[in-house]
Order: C-alpha cells, then structure tokens, then sequence
C-alpha cells in the first residue's frame, strides 16, 4: 500500500468512526428528548385523573396505574439521560407499554358501563393518543439502537454505521 492510499484510509476511517461516534450520541440525544416528551405527557396524565376520575369506582386502581406510568417514565428519562444501556430501556419501555394498554382497558371499561362521560372520554383519549405515539416512536427508535457500550452483544468489539447499513464486529 502506498503512503498515500494509507494516509486515505486513515483519514477515511477516523472520518467514519467520528461519524459513528456522533451518530450514536444523536441517538441517545433523540431517546433522551423522547423520554422527557414521555414524562411530562405521564404527569399530565395523572393530573387528568385526579381531576376527571375521582367519583369513578376504579379511581384508586387509576391513580395508582397512572402514578406507577409516571413514576417509569421518569425512570426511563434517567436511564436516557445518562444514556444508560439500551436494553435496559427498551425492557422499561415495553413494561410500560403493558400497563398503558392495562390502563386504555380500564378507562374503555368506564366508558362502555357510562362512568365517565364523551367529553371526558374523549379529552383523555386525546391526552392517551399523545403517550401512545411518543412511546411507539421510542419503542421504535430503540429497536434500531444497538447497545455495544454496555456488553449487551456478544462481541467483543463492534462498529455499525446506521446510515450506511455496515455493521463490522471484531
């Protein structure tokens, strides 16, 4: 190999792994922002069924099911926000994926026995509309993260560029 072709092979993976390197910090910037979007939609939730809910007969199991989406949600944003490992996040994600359609039972359930009323039901379907499609899109992003900085492969050593669909383990 000549002196040039070598010295273009270094410029040229040190560009690509800077570009991986960044790439990955936008990722976990991009879960990050999400996850706060899913904090603040989860205490908006609540908030919702303190004030709309109280005279309903399943208030209490509500409040609690909503607190414990709250208080995973903030979870989640902490985990994110020190860019903590993503399989433990895609876990978290998924556990409260389970109580939100836990939670869209109860409510469907209130509706169907008239407990709670259309304008009520249909302004906390909205405020569900919203957590629903933050945490399909980080449910979704998550998916495509890969978790090389927190031994969760099998390799010792990895690179993957996303955008050019490489992926090299050594």
């Amino acid at each position: 190999m000549s002196l040039k072709t070598g010295l273009l092979a270094m410029v040229l993976g040190t560009a690509i792994l800077g570009g991986a390197n960044r790439a990955q910090a936008q990722s976990h910037g991009h879960i990050d922002r999400l996850a706060v979007r899913l904090q603040r939609e989860t205490a908006d939730m609540h908030a919702e069924v303190h004030a709309h809910f109280r005279r309903t007969p399943d208030y209490v199991h509500l409040d609690r099911d909503v607190a414990e989406m709250e208080r995973l949600a903030r979870h989640i944003h902490e985990v994110a926000h020190r860019g903590g490992s993503v399989a433990h996040l895609r876990a978290d994600v998924e556990q409260l994926d389970r109580l939100f359609h836990h939670i869209e039972d109860v409510i469907d359930r209130l509706a169907r026995t008239r407990q709670i009323g259309p304008r009520t039901l249909s302004h906390f379907r909205g405020v569900m509309g919203n957590i629903s499609e933050t945490l399909h899109h980080l449910r979704d992003d998550l998916a495509r993260m890969h978790d090389h900085d927190h031994g969760h492969h099998h390799h010792r050593h990895g690179l993957t560029i996303p955008r050019l669909g490489i992926q090299i383990r050594w």
